[in-house]
């Protein structure tokens, strides 16, 4: 019980480091974009006819666009597709100016394209004419050939699955290794330097450092990477808060990585190393929360700061039942596995509370209306989450009361208590692995 105690207090202090490090994340000087910026006005503006060709193309935005955030291209009459150079404010810095080649007629398409603060991408296009004054034709003049126009894609970049596998397993990892530390230090000591629990954390550890890197890149080519080039590019993603947050969780993951070599090259895990994991692991954490919709939306100085203790809950809950059931169980004798289930479900039942304290508050700081839940496509999804999690609830209450009759009554077999709390454990994992895709995905939907 004192370890569970100490564990509790453990788990307070870096709640409230996290706390701290996102509010004064929240003080730096960062692009004040919003995530998600909405077009107002065009010039030329859409369907409107012509006569001679333009020679700027004006964008007016609802909230202030950054330039390095911004790209165009503007397709020709004859198909011909040109990538636009870099825009300059209009009056003000919602307004972004284009600068439109020479030549332009006929059915006149252009795109802009936006990278939001946490890394979507925004894209709209705007379709005008030019119909020039006709031009008196002698009649030996053979009429010039026109190309057919091939469709014009969405240009999206990166496709979106790639994106969301990123997500999922970015979110996975944080889950394993953050569960697997939570047990190795408050529930079955050893369990970290078991094979298989090497082997999740060294998987976990690696990816915690390179999603962030691919993440970074896959961000960098959403950046106009066609006119400016890699270097340039990444240059700009480093000056826009997504790049920054990217760049900051690489190298927060690829410090995770190297304490957790060192830990296994010493054999064990000392209270130094617990001290750089917990803060490293915040840090982490922060810079994840900054390039979703806990910064973009509404109240950030809350969304950051719950965001963090959101999913430090769900890696002591989900991340720590894996461990259980994969790492622990399949080491140690049925009564003894039962017990450290026990320990277990001490902490889980705390965890699980603040997973449903900090949902309710997200959730109403996306949507405000709870109606507005059944209305958009993030807030179904967002209900789907909800529905999967009370069920994971439902099977947890059961596996605890296998505990509690092994515990009170001593009734049955052990060994057949633990098969069983096994086999639901697995079914309540399956369903946090759906809850975790889920979240992917929710992450690049738009709230409205």
């Amino acid at each position: 019980m004192q370890k569970l105690q100490y564990g509790m207090s453990m788990l307070r202090k870096l709640s409230i480091l996290g706390v701290l490090v996102s509010i004064s994340a929240l003080s730096f000087n960062v692009s004040p974009v919003s995530a998600h910026n909405t077009f107002s006005e065009s010039s030329p503006s859409e369907g409107q006819q012509l006569t001679t060709a333009p020679t700027e193309w004006s964008i007016v935005f609802e909230k202030p666009v950054p330039l390095n955030s911004a790209s165009g291209a503007v397709t020709n009459g004859d198909g011909t597709r040109t990538t636009l150079s870099m825009p300059r404010h209009g009056v003000t810095e919602n307004v972004i100016i284009f600068d439109l080649p020479a030549g332009l007629s006929g059915e006149i398409s252009t795109r802009w394209r936006l990278v939001g603060v946490d890394g979507h991408v925004i894209s709209g296009r705007v379709k005008f004419s030019i119909q020039q004054a006709a031009q008196p034709q002698s009649s030996s003049e053979v009429p010039a050939f026109i190309p057919p126009v091939a469709p014009e894609g969405d240009e999206q970049g990166t496709p979106e699955e790639v994106r969301t596998a990123l997500r999922f397993i970015n979110f996975a990892a944080i889950v394993l290794l953050g569960g697997l530390l939570f047990v190795e230090i408050f529930i079955a000591a050893g369990a970290l330097f078991t094979q298989r629990g090497k082997l999740t954390a060294l998987l976990s550890a690696v990816s915690l450092a390179i999603i962030p890197i691919a993440q970074f890149f896959t961000f960098t080519s959403d950046i106009n990477f066609e006119e400016k080039g890699l270097i340039a590019a990444a240059g700009d993603a480093i000056g826009l808060t997504a790049g920054g947050m990217h760049l900051l969780r690489a190298i927060s993951g690829l410090l995770l990585a190297l304490i957790v070599l060192s830990i296994f090259r010493s054999r064990r895990l000392e209270k130094p190393q617990l001290v750089v994991i917990g803060a490293t692991g915040v840090m982490y954490l922060v810079s994840l929360a900054y390039v979703g919709h806990s910064r973009s939306q509404a109240l950030p100085w809350l969304g950051i700061p719950t965001d963090v203790l959101h999913t430090t809950s769900i890696s002591v809950w989900l991340g720590g039942l894996i461990t259980i059931v994969f790492v622990v169980l399949p080491k140690v004798d049925p009564e003894q596995g039962l017990r450290a289930f026990s320990r277990f479900s001490y902490i889980a039942k705390r965890a699980v509370a603040i997973i449903v304290i900090t949902g309710s508050i997200q959730t109403l700081r996306l949507h405000g209306n709870p109606l507005s839940l059944f209305a958009n496509s993030h807030g179904l999804l967002l209900l789907l989450k909800i529905a999967l999690v009370g069920f994971m609830l439902w099977l947890a209450y059961g596996n605890e009361q296998i505990v509690q009759r092994f515990h009170y009554s001593q009734s049955g077999s052990v060994t057949q208590s633990r098969d069983r709390l096994r086999r639901a454990s697995i079914t309540e994992l399956l369903i946090g692995l759906i809850v975790i895709l889920v979240t992917a995905v929710l992450v690049n939907v738009t709230p409205n």
